[in-house]
């Protein structure tokens, strides 16, 4: 009995952790940054000599990976496409190098969802309160996860798998149509 006992404590308290775990593992930051490698990696397996413009790739790569990231996530609040191409397109203006802007895009997508959750107005003037709030918001631990996905190189394979079924869905995604 004592064992029966025993083993059905170890089974819910492994099935607790897992499901912490997977919580935690499921943030924007982790999932967004693993589109956009895995859509780079697509991307240049399928054009290895591209000579498209680096701020155009960028923004495709931000608009797809903040795409597919909404399809996938029915708990939060979800971005239309419109909305991800005008944080995309407002990275593009502000940030330079590439881990940059990936980092800017998603404190964006965060606190956009922050801001539609909280029915507040966004919008991407100087002086807004969303431009305020953006100059103020923590994103270090999203800079912590997207430097340490970046180092690794590459998504994991089952987000590479699933981006690839994503890619077959929407074929037309470098040029923004979904």
């Amino acid at each position: 009995m004592m064992y029966v006992i025993i083993s059905i404590s170890v089974v819910i308290g492994i099935v607790v952790l897992l499901k912490r775990n997977a919580k935690k593992s499921n943030t924007p930051e982790n999932i967004i940054t693993y589109f956009f490698q895995a859509l780079e990696l697509e991307y240049f397996l399928e054009n290895p000599n591209s000579e498209i413009e680096t701020d155009i790739l960028d923004k495709s790569l931000l608009v797809a990976s903040g795409f597919f990231y909404s399809i996938g996530n029915s708990k939060s609040v979800v971005l239309s496409r419109d909305e991800i191409l005008l944080i995309a397109s407002h990275t593009i203006i502000k940030q330079n190098t590439r881990a940059n802007r990936l980092i800017y895009f998603i404190a964006q997508y965060q606190l956009v969802q922050q801001f539609k959750e909280e029915k507040k107005p966004i919008s991407f003037d100087d002086g807004s309160d969303f431009i305020e709030e953006l100059k103020n918001f923590n994103g270090i631990e999203i800079q912590r996860t997207v430097n340490r996905h970046l180092k690794d190189g590459k998504a994991p394979v089952g987000h590479i798998v699933l981006t690839r079924n994503l890619i077959k869905r929407y074929p037309n995604w470098l040029q923004l149509e979904f």
